[in-house]
């Protein structure tokens, strides 16, 4: 029994262009940081940010002090997690020491997260 949808190169022209649409203006310089299976929601950025000429960073999984790390050596300016990975950024310890300059956008895909946000409070941080 077959459990997963199969795509036509139609098709996934089609939800590329969608994201597209949905997604915000990307330029050459943008860099979007994986750390979620590619498989999934993750991976359906891939394609879109080499359309546009920007940068896809896969990482093999997630640990949140390697994905800060990746955040700052990549420079990256978007990320896309799950309400778990990124309550697992919020809680970490050393948050405050990690650069997150480059970031313009995150990208939370899932259900709600807790009141706050990269700061410790609604409105503060980077």
């Amino acid at each position: 029994m077959l459990k997963a949808a199969q795509h036509t190169q139609g098709s996934y022209a089609a939800i590329c262009r969608n994201v597209l649409l949905d997604l915000f203006p990307l330029t050459r310089d943008d860099r979007m940081l994986h750390a979620a299976s590619l498989l999934h929601a993750s991976g359906t950025f891939v394609l879109p940010f080499w359309m546009r000429g920007a940068c896809s960073v896969v990482l093999p999984g997630f640990v949140p002090n390697a994905y800060l790390a990746a955040v700052q050596e990549h420079r990256a300016t978007a990320i896309n997690l799950v309400p778990t990975m990124l309550q697992m950024l919020l809680d970490y310890p050393e948050l405050d020491e990690c650069d997150r300059s480059s970031l313009r956008r995150i990208r939370e895909i899932g259900a709600r997260l807790r009141a706050g946000g990269w700061g410790r409070e609604e409105g503060e941080g980077s």
